[in-house]
């Protein structure tokens, strides 16, 4: 029972992504309700549709090389060469270290700012598919943010020992014993529409102190069984990292609820009511930041995506079975 456990894990682990879907929704799911005081039932309706599509960025990824880097900040490469101030403006930032840097090391605090234009101007305008759409994409990227291991250069434990602790800690770990908690009780606050960049660039900087907690419940867990198991590896890594996870996803849905309330207080305070939205998840189109992306793109073009997730997925899924086979 425990293999075949382990296998699907493995299973869902081959078409996850950062955090997984399953994280990236959840964030969503549980930050929305804290809105409803302030935004009222117009916005927190629309909960489960923006949860729903919280995983447009990652498929994005497959047709936009551009995405990729909205995604981290590998912020020890940006403090190694400090030469303009890291929550600088995205021209400043993009004259000072170059487009190629920025491929490498990542734009997800510029990312979270550019959205946030975007979503103010649909708040303004009261264009719900817009909001619906930024509201999930923000909930994606902030939920990036607060994985350490998106915060690093050492992002799959590759400089250290660790190679693999990414997917294992992200994906496999949550699939086998993450279960949703209590929720989170706490008023959203307004951190001030200027200040979105430090607001992220905080984040940032407390994901990548708790790097090293992972690499070494990562390095205890593999000490104890290098064959990765889910009842030993597996049971190690989440008893040493449970607490940090449950606290990473808690403050990650706080501070998604903080800042799509700054964002609605930029945005003039619409009065919004619940309109029936189009199916979310196929072929309309938004307009993208800039920033190394392609201006315009079709925000989940289902069909391509799809086919390439699952090719990719049964490849890994057949290598997982045959590997799983021979030890059984």
């Amino acid at each position: 029972m425990k293999r075949i456990a382990l296998f699907g894990a493995l299973l869902i682990s081959a078409f996850a992504f950062s955090w997984g879907y399953r994280l990236h929704y959840e964030i969503a799911r549980t930050g929305i309700p804290l809105l409803e005081e302030k935004m009222g039932k117009g916005f927190t309706a629309y909960a489960d549709i923006i949860a729903r599509i919280s995983d447009l960025p990652d498929r994005w990824k497959t047709s936009d090389p551009g995405e990729s880097p909205n995604h981290y900040m590998d912020y020890e490469e940006f403090l190694a060469r400090p030469k303009v101030s890291p929550d600088s403006d995205f021209e400043d930032i993009k004259k000072a270290y170059g487009t190629g840097f920025l491929k490498d090391n990542g734009t997800v605090v510029w990312a979270i700012e550019s959205y946030a234009g975007l979503l103010k101007q649909a708040f303004e305008k009261k264009d719900y598919i817009r909001i619906a759409v930024y509201s999930a994409v923000l909930a994606h990227y902030i939920g990036d943010l607060h994985q350490p291991l998106h915060a690093t250069r050492n992002y799959d434990g590759q400089l250290t020992g660790n190679k693999g602790i990414h997917s294992r800690f992200e994906a496999t770990m949550i699939n086998l014993y993450w279960k949703r908690g209590d929720g989170v009780e706490a008023e959203p606050e307004d951190i001030g529409y200027g200040n979105i960049r430090k607001f992220a660039i905080g984040i940032v900087e407390e994901s990548l102190a708790a790097v090293e907690r992972i690499l070494d419940a990562d390095d205890m867990a593999r000490g104890e069984d290098p064959l990765f198991s889910a009842d030993k590896y597996y049971k190690i890594l989440w008893d040493e990292l449970r607490e940090l996870t449950y606290d990473r996803f808690s403050k990650a849905a706080k501070r998604y609820a903080d800042l799509i309330y700054t964002i609605y207080l930029a945005g003039g305070k619409p009065a919004l009511e619940y309109k029936e939205l189009p199916d979310l998840s196929e072929h309309t189109q938004v307009d993208k930041p800039k920033l190394l992306s392609s201006p315009r793109s079709t925000y989940y073009e289902r069909k391509n995506d799809k086919l390439f997730a699952y090719m990719i997925g049964s490849a890994l899924v057949f290598v997982c079975m045959i590997l799983l086979l021979k030890k059984m």
